[in-house]
């Protein structure tokens, strides 16, 4: 306590050697603040007490928030939900920056991560596994990134991502490992009609994702919400009929992006909800980029699948000194409500030499 109490009072960086030690609750930060042991396998700060988080930073008026390098370890994942693993949190106006790297948090009665609207919060390398509660739980900021990150067991009704309001992007992520009947890799956003204190909205990139083994939602979009994916591959759980890969209920067209890299796979006897993977209230979900499989999402306010429209891009030809593509949009009648779409097929420039008399064949070159 007295090493704590020195280095939060003086801006020193607090070092925990390999070891095991109990929680420490620290408030009324003023200055930089670094946390760092060993490596996560090395150091561990375990919870004092049940229903007590871990590391419990209260009212910070820090610029910078920095914890690496060691693990977080509670009292059991029954031992009460206030029992996070981190926990962030108060009137922390001032802080800007908070960088989580190489941090294991386990064993936590409540969330693994939990974190209050910051400026900046940035998770890298990041391991929560077996918490009472969703593993990640931030409500929101400016910007919030998670890079190489892993969930691995959630218990059932849960979620592993949790990110309430902000700009989000997530590279390199993975996860999840499913307790009970009901799980979901990631949900953005709120929406009060859904049980939520509030309406509040994501906007998420996901890159190189691996989005597996849910029981109900891999990436759920609240009502307002949406995201873009790319590169990612989407897997059920090896049993159960309710899956759903991609879940939006969108308000005014918000429509998100999916490319050609990304994967739909079932595993065991797992099977998608309704026989499609991309689920929506009504509106369009997604605008493909490239031709991707599923050809269509399920709408539920008309309880049938609708075709998901399709950007492609592919050549037609190539001749001395001409490159010309051609550019199509499919499935045009699935942006119904979206005006001033516009198809430019076969268009044709005069490439041949200067002064040479001649024009491109036209004919020649459409075929």
């Amino acid at each position: 306590d007295a090493a704590v109490a020195a280095a939060v009072s003086e801006g020193r960086a607090l070092y925990f050697p390999a070891g095991t030690y109990l929680g420490a609750n620290l408030s009324t930060l003023t200055n930089y603040v670094h946390i760092f042991g060993d490596g996560p396998q090395r150091t561990i700060l375990k919870a004092n007490a049940s229903n007590t988080p871990v590391i419990d930073i209260s009212d910070a008026n820090s610029r910078m928030i920095v914890i690496e390098d060691l693990t977080v370890e509670g009292d059991g994942p029954s031992s009460g939900s206030s029992g996070h693993g981190i926990y962030i949190h108060g009137n922390s106006a001032g802080t800007d920056n908070i960088f989580l790297r190489n941090v294991f948090a386990i064993e936590c009665g409540g969330n693994g991560i939990n974190i209050d609207s910051m400026f900046t919060v940035k998770l890298e390398g990041v391991f929560v596994s077996n918490c009472g509660e969703d593993a990640i739980d931030i409500s929101g900021g400016n910007t919030v990134l998670f890079d190489t990150c892993y969930v691995d067991d959630v218990p059932n009704g849960k979620t592993g991502y949790r990110v309430r309001a902000g700009q989000l992007v997530m590279t390199n992520c993975n996860g999840i490992d499913s307790l009970g009947s009901t799980s979901n890799w990631a949900v953005f956003g709120q929406q009060g009609s859904d049980g939520d204190s509030t309406d509040t909205y994501v906007d998420a990139l996901l890159i190189g994702c691996n989005i597996e083994s849910f029981k109900d939602y891999g990436v759920k979009c609240k009502s307002g919400s949406r995201a873009d994916f790319k590169g990612c591959f989407f897997t059920t759980s090896a049993s159960g009929s309710n899956h759903v890969a991609i879940s939006t209920n969108f308000t005014n067209n918000q429509v998100g992006t999916i490319d050609a890299q990304c994967r739909f796979n079932v595993q065991g006897s797992g099977t998608w909800a309704d026989s499609e993977p991309i689920h929506s209230d009504n509106d369009v979900p997604l605008l493909a980029i490239g031709r991707i499989s599923p050809a269509n999402y399920y709408a539920e306010a008309l309880a049938s699948a609708v075709p998901i429209p399709c950007i492609s891009v592919t050549t037609v030809a190539t001749v001395p000194h001409v490159y010309i593509p051609k550019l199509k949009i499919d499935s045009i009648s699935g942006l119904s409500s979206v005006a001033n779409i516009v198809q430019a097929i076969n268009v044709i420039v005069d490439h041949g030499a200067p002064t040479d008399g001649t024009t491109d064949a036209t004919t020649a070159i459409q075929a």
